[in-house]
């Protein structure tokens, strides 16, 4: 069983050749039987290829939040993709215009060439690539050389060494996504290029190095955009100054332990390990490190792939998508103990209210508060069709974190957002046929007719909206006059109904039908992520279990990554670990690249990032509260049989603390949890001890 931290392995030998030819594999892979011959933790035959296709199914990622790069791992040569977080075309004012929205673009490449100073040429011998996700450190070893990178989040760059055990020469090049080429620095070992896109946005990228000694070499990469987010234009006309040299020669070790211990932080905060099935502890791990790596605090949120896009023209525009695939980016957040995580997306959407509010004015002018399309820029401005539950779905998930921090700072943070979306949507209400409050005009999310009223996930958005404004309200003190017109308005909302085959409905008519193989599974938002379905309405309990069964079927169209995690955690919900480990194994046989990405496809990294969530959510739960006012806390609620033991440690639960579980053998051997107050919380045992 393989116990290592090392996600990712790439380990060969053979003649030395750049071509991608593949080489027999060294004695130390793993075996078929060990990795139950599924593709997570391929041990890849070659380096990366430079550029292409294989971008998303070779390369290793790297980042601090606002720098990612994807390593190529050469022998003799490193071809190193990189982004900014906000290099984007568009602008404030795209008012449902995609080509007006823009997109997220690639930044470029840094091309790193080093060779043997004798002429002789590297045969590959004993070529090995890792990413260690302890560390968040890339590795290459051929030949005796071992190059070293990581993308530092404390001193914001990119850093690689290179060790030979003889002589090399090093020679570094910039290439810019948009035409540009290096430009020398006269009398130092740089290189830089700059750039305007047509948005105004400037940008600068600039390389160094140094050679140590005749056998090491150090380079740098930084790279920035002239975006700023508290900007009245978001930067949009600045220059971007270029970066100055560096002072002494860095010394790489320090920044390396420094970068190292800024990450461990993070990571070491939740561990997991399966025994049983350890490639599903490496893909918890997977996605917990690609959320570190692409949202950091002072960043732009990660968008649907995060920070890494190799494309000027990148599918779905890599935008901030709000009908589930933003949101599910951080399910996990909470959870596993990412706490700070969450600030990107929490500071971009209080600074985007003003745009949003005037979108929102411009189409609905009778409305109050704001809403949003489902497709967002990083100026906050949107494409494609309004999405009334996305704003109220998101400050939902910033309260949720409120309750899991107990920060009263989180729930002044949140309020306004929740204040404002929920004007909108009281705007929105109209009175159904029986007197019940319908919100107007809605979509199921990619699903059936459009401009329905009652649409379900709308109803249910609304529902968890309001308890989540009262929730807030209470906290902040705010006016019982104000709130008594929201508790009003719950009272009077329509609610879930159950239709001629036992299904929870997706529509106020009894449309859906049996065998529905549609991705989205929006009219189960009450079960997860929501928290108004539960055994404590045992009718809609089951009417959701037969939606999921009969209405969805196993996979949803196109087996699409995200939809795997999402049905994982419903079925988690639902308290059947079986089915919610098929949905895992799904993703795992399905829609996962050999590197570890999940595609779409093509890659989009919600599927990698709400894979924790829904492991976390078959461990722990606490979204539920008993009749006395006591938060619900079920240990394994959802454990397979296939995870006969395991332990997890650094799980979060609402109402404040941290829990560890040690489970062998299908029996629960003990669990603890720290934090909070134990006077108001009632624990559920899923296995028995």
């Amino acid at each position: 069983m393989i116990r290592s931290r090392f996600f990712l392995v790439a380990a060969l030998i053979g003649g030395a050749s750049l071509s991608g030819i593949a080489r027999q594999l060294v004695a130390d892979k793993p075996s078929a039987a060990e990795t139950d011959g599924r593709v997570i933790g391929n041990w890849m035959s070659t380096e990366a290829s430079a550029q292409g296709t294989p971008w998303e199914r070779e390369r290793f990622p790297l980042g601090n939040g606002r720098l990612g790069t994807m390593m190529s791992g050469g022998i003799g040569f490193e071809n190193a993709q990189f982004n900014v977080d906000s290099l984007w075309t568009g602008d404030l004012h795209a008012n449902g215009n995609y080509g007006r929205m823009g997109e997220y673009q690639n930044f470029g490449y840094l091309n790193i060439k080093y060779a043997r100073k004798d002429g002789q040429v590297w045969d590959g011998q004993k070529y090995q690539r890792t990413l260690d996700l302890a560390t968040a450190i890339h590795t290459v070893k051929h030949d005796g050389v071992v190059c070293t990178s990581f993308v530092s989040a404390p001193a914001n760059m990119f850093l690689m060494r290179i060790l030979s055990p003889v002589p090399v020469t090093v020679e570094v090049a910039l290439q810019g996504a948009h035409g540009e080429k290096s430009t020398p620095i006269e009398g130092e070992n740089a290189v830089t290029f700059s750039g305007v896109l047509k948005n105004k946005l400037s940008y600068t990228a600039r390389a160094d190095w140094w050679q140590v000694s005749e056998t090491e070499a150090i380079i740098i990469l930084r790279a920035k955009t002239s975006y700023e987010m508290a900007d009245e234009s978001f930067g949009l006309g600045k220059t971007c100054a270029p970066y100055e040299r560096l002072g002494a020669t860095p010394l790489f070790d320090s920044l390396k332990a420094e970068h190292s211990a800024d990450y461990e932080r993070y990571f070491k905060a939740c561990q997991l390990e399966l025994p049983d099935d350890e490639v599903v502890a490496r893909l918890f791990d997977f996605g917990r490190y690609l959320l570190i790596c692409s949202s950091r605090p002072g960043t732009l949120p990660a968008n649907l792939q995060g920070i890494w896009n190799n494309s000027n023209k990148p599918a779905w525009h890599c935008d901030y998508h709000t009908n589930i695939n933003l949101e599910m980016n951080y399910w996990a957040a909470d959870t596993t103990n990412l706490f700070d995580l969450w600030e990107p997306l929490a500071t971009w959407m209080t600074r985007i209210v003003p745009i949003a509010r005037r979108e929102t004015r411009n189409a609905f002018p009778q409305s109050k508060g704001f809403a949003y399309r489902t497709s967002l820029n990083a100026f906050g401005s949107g494409g494609w069709k309004w999405n009334f539950a996305g704003a109220p779905w998101l400050a939902i998930m910033l309260y949720d974190h409120a309750l899991f921090t107990g920060n009263k700072a989180d729930m002044e943070r949140v309020w306004p957002l929740l204040e404002e979306s929920t004007e909108f949507m009281m705007s929105h209400l109209k009175e159904g046929p029986n007197g019940e409050l319908l919100v107007r005009d809605g979509w199921s999310p990619e699903h059936g007719p459009e401009n329905v009223n009652g649409v379900m996930h709308d109803q249910q958005l609304m529902a968890e909206l309001l308890k989540a404004v009262c929730g807030a309200g209470e906290t902040m003190g705010v006016a019982q006059e104000k709130l008594s017109v929201y508790r009003e308005t719950f009272k009077k909302l329509g609610g879930n109904r159950i239709g001629s085959w036992g299904q929870l409905q997706e529509w106020q008519e009894d449309w859906d039908k049996k065998g529905d193989t549609h991705r989205h599974t929006s009219h189960l938002y009450a079960v997860y992520p929501g928290s108004t379905i539960t055994q404590e309405t045992p009718a809609f309990f089951e009417a959701a279990k037969v939606s999921l069964t009969e209405g969805r079927t196993l996979t949803g169209d196109s087996r699409r990554s995200w939809t795997w995690p999402w049905r994982a955690a419903l079925w988690a919900r639902l308290q059947n670990g079986e089915k919610a480990n098929e949905r895992l194994q799904g993703l795992l046989k399905y829609n996962v690249y050999p590197n570890g990405l999940t595609t779409h496809p093509p890659f989009q990294i919600d599927g990698n990032l709400g894979f924790p969530a829904a492991v976390a959510e078959m461990l722990v739960q606490s979204h539920e509260v008993t009749a006395e006012g006591k938060r619900r806390i079920r240990i394994l609620p959802a454990i397979p049989k296939a995870w006969r033991s395991g332990s997890v440690t650094g799980l979060r639960i609402r109402g404040g603390g941290t829990v560890s579980i040690r489970w062998q053998d299908g029996k629960l051997v003990s669990y603890e949890i720290q934090g909070g107050d134990a006077s108001k919380r009632t624990v559920v045992l899923g296995l028995e001890k």
